[in-house]
């Protein structure tokens, strides 16, 4: 997921949303901020860092759940 927030405190809670059930699985996820304003603040629901810009963060998940 990639995100460009052209407005300051915009925070997104997650990039991606998902049931938790048997058989749904997600690898290799990673959330990039192209922008200087908002975050991401999760990857994939709550499991994840936030993005940042300064110093550049761009959070990784390789396995859900």
């Amino acid at each position: 997921m990639y995100s460009v927030f052209i407005y300051p405190n915009v925070v997104q809670t997650r990039a991606i949303e998902t049931l938790e059930r048997p058989g749904i699985r997600f690898h290799d996820m990673i959330t990039v901020a192209l922008g200087d304003y908002g975050e991401i603040s999760h990857v994939i629901d709550d499991t994840g860092e936030a993005t940042a810009m300064h110093p550049r963060v761009t959070p990784k998940v390789t396995s859900f759940p």
